[in-house]
């Protein structure tokens, strides 16, 4: 048996056993819908082939654990069951869709189009006083699911003006923000009344803590929106629909893109236009950032945009 499948066998379980509970369980789901269907998944999209390489991987590595040590010791029938699945893989991992063939990626702005003004106010008003202050606090700051947990809220002199100091997820050497802190002007949601009842005034910070999975947040979101009729029962609501209000709140109120950038928890001001539309700014739900402090300066690649943005001071970008 050539070395290089016993090698890509080892490797695929090494990084199985890494694999977060949650990320094993969405896998197992994803071939378990696939089985059920009864027949090979049509691929259209290079997420979804992305996805269904990662779950065969998985799947593959179960399978052949136990042959491995036979096969490594030299059971011809075990190193065979193994080429083959190996083989099996390679075809799908090699094979993306063809260009022709992929649907086109439409941007996260869209998940704004169907939402009528307010729409932030009908879900908070759904959700249970579990799901409450994380809903309030991803409506106010546009924060991702996965950075809620350790978020720090502390009241400032400002009457109604709170900061939040957010820990950045999807941050590498070159990407993303460490941290960033946004102040915030919350008096114009009844969620943000809500928050700042649950700060205080000048006692310190409150840390908010979710324990709960970035997929538990959009599945207690979307039920919110469809029990508020904003939503049929079989669509979803994503997380990132806060992200987009945001976003578009402040693209209406005239602020730079490395102000949006920086508040969205990017390192360059590229990625921000596929977040919110300037013309959805009615949508944005009643908080007003006012400062924007990042861990490094959002770094200015406005020729992909076609204008250029106002220069930020520093690593704080105030308006």
């Amino acid at each position: 048996m050539p070395t290089s499948d016993l090698q890509i066998i080892d490797d695929l379980i090494a990084r199985i056993k890494k694999l977060q509970p949650s990320t094993k369980a969405l896998r197992i789901k994803f071939i378990k819908r696939i089985e059920k269907s009864g027949k090979l998944p049509e691929i259209k999209s290079m997420g979804y082939w992305r996805n269904y390489v990662a779950a065969l991987q998985m799947q593959v590595a179960r399978r052949c654990g136990p042959l491995y040590r036979a096969a490594r010791d030299g059971d011809a029938e075990a190193a065979a069951r193994i080429k083959r699945m190996v083989n099996a893989l390679r075809v799908v991992a090699f094979e993306p869709p063809p260009p022709s063939e992929r649907k086109k990626r439409e941007g996260r702005v869209k998940s704004l189009t169907k939402l009528r003004e307010g729409w932030q106010e009908s879900v908070y008003q759904e959700l249970s006083e579990k799901w409450k202050p994380v809903f309030a606090v991803m409506a106010l700051t546009g924060c991702r699911p996965a950075e809620l947990n350790g978020l720090d809220i502390r009241p400032t002199d400002q009457e109604g003006v709170l900061t939040f100091r957010i820990e950045g997820r999807k941050v590498t050497e070159k990407a993303g923000q460490a941290w960033r802190e946004l102040t915030i002007d919350v008096r114009g949601a009844s969620y943000g009344k809500s928050i700042i009842e649950a700060v205080g005034v000048g006692v310190g910070k409150r840390v908010l803590e979710v324990e709960e999975s970035a997929q538990a947040v959009t599945k207690a979101v979307t039920r919110a929106a469809q029990r508020a009729k904003l939503i049929r029962l079989d669509q979803t609501l994503p997380s990132y629909a806060c992200r987009n209000a945001v976003a578009s709140a402040m693209k209406a109120d005239g602020r730079s893109l490395t102000e949006v950038a920086g508040a969205l928890g990017h390192s360059t001001d590229e990625c921000q236009k596929f977040y919110g539309r300037k013309s959805a700014g009615h949508k944005g739900g009643g908080g007003k950032i006012l400062e924007v402090k990042t861990a490094r300066p959002v770094r200015e690649t406005t020729h992909a945009i076609g204008y250029r943005a106002s220069p930020t001071r520093g690593h704080s970008i105030t308006r």
